[in-house]
């Protein structure tokens, strides 16, 4: 999974490699750095399913 930048061109700092079978897999990203952004997210895999994804606010 990745992030790109409006011209499609990947975001650096913001991939990550996913190997669970999980509801609630976390990725300890730092959202802040882009704020006010356009941003796409870039799902890849092989023998894969992605069942859903959903942002949240960090807690403090």
């Amino acid at each position: 999974m990745g992030l790109l930048d409006a011209d499609r061109k990947p975001i650096p700092g913001f991939n990550a490699t996913v190997r669970t079978n999980s509801t609630s897999a976390a990725l300890p990203w730092n959202h802040s750095a882009l704020k006010g952004r356009e941003v796409r997210l870039v799902f890849t895999g092989a023998q894969a399913k992605l069942y859903s994804f959903r942002f949240e606010n960090e807690i403090p």
